[in-house]
């Protein structure tokens, strides 16, 4: 099992560039929580990562039994601004306050709506197991679960399967942080030798819980995209094959400083953002996701 550090990656892209593991289509799966969903009014990282997919020629559909923000009535749509003429694929698995059991309980039942078969599964779970008292053990277990329903669902119908596990971002409660993100990166995850591959993906370094979160549990724009940029670098390595070509390399550190009311960021070669904080120092402490 190799380990996704949040690729560097540049593309040399020419008008059609991408096509998924042995498919044609890709298909992705995001399932989390509300760090997934995200409330009314917010974009998720999910926005940002389909546009970087829009901007380097990648089609991709996403699937989910979810349309709706938290906050909105279920089927509501949520309202993302169109890029580059296209509308925002709303599909997702992120439910708001669920544990990773509480998912694993209801996904037959959802992967029955999926309008595509998913070649990537985005996972984020985990950050309310821990705030609960669930153990970094159990948790992963659960994920190991929750992988093999889905390849039991899908498999016939997808030849390459990926999973990109994400160490979850440190937000919420310090058990995230301290204990779920460093058990996810150091365990052992089994991959299948039909064409099943597991990754992780590194969401905890550069992150800085005072610029990229808005109340101490959920990312802001700049934490969205922070988010979406780790997740596009693992999705173009290990689940779109580039028509051209693809260098990806280690991400060199995050370079972040803080002000009373700014934080620029920057990483060499790729992403330069600013993140705006209203008062750092009164940001409220959330106690679920």
């Amino acid at each position: 099992m190799r380990t996704a550090r949040g690729a560097t990656v540049l593309l040399a892209f020419a008008a059609a560039v991408g096509l998924a593991r042995g498919q044609g289509t890709l298909c992705l799966l995001p399932v989390g929580d509300s760090i997934t969903q995200a409330a009314t009014g917010k974009t998720t990282w999910r926005y940002p990562l389909w546009k970087r997919l829009v901007d380097h020629g990648v089609e991709a559909l996403f699937a989910g039994s979810m349309v709706n923000h938290y906050g909105e009535s279920p089927g509501t749509q949520e309202q993302q601004d169109p890029y580059r003429g296209r509308a925002f694929p709303p599909h997702h698995e992120g439910h708001a306050g669920w544990r990773t059991d509480e998912v694993l309980r209801k996904i037959d039942q959802w992967m029955e709506t999926y309008a595509c078969a998913p070649t990537c599964v985005l996972i984020h779970l985990g950050t309310i197991d821990m705030c609960q008292g669930d153990t970094a053990g159990s948790t992963i277990a659960e994920l190991e679960e929750l992988i093999g329903k889905l390849v039991g669902r899908f498999q016939t119908n997808v030849s390459n399967m990926t999973f990109l596990v994400a160490e979850p971002i440190p937000s919420c409660c310090s058990q995230v942080g301290f204990r779920l993100s460093p058990a996810i990166k150091s365990h052992y995850w089994s991959s299948d030798a039909s064409g099943v591959k597991v990754e992780t993906v590194d969401m905890v370094s550069g992150f800085d819980r005072n610029c990229f979160l808005y109340d101490g549990c959920h990312p802001n724009a700049a934490g969205d995209d922070f988010m979406a940029e780790r997740w596009f670098g693992s999705v173009a390595q290990h689940c779109v094959e580039m028509v051209t070509s693809i260098s990806t390399s280690a991400t060199p550190p995050v370079a972040i400083t803080c002000a009373a009311s700014a934080a620029s960021i920057h990483w060499s070669g790729g992403l330069a953002a600013v993140c705006f904080v209203a008062a750092l120092n009164s940001i409220t402490r959330a106690n679920n996701a």
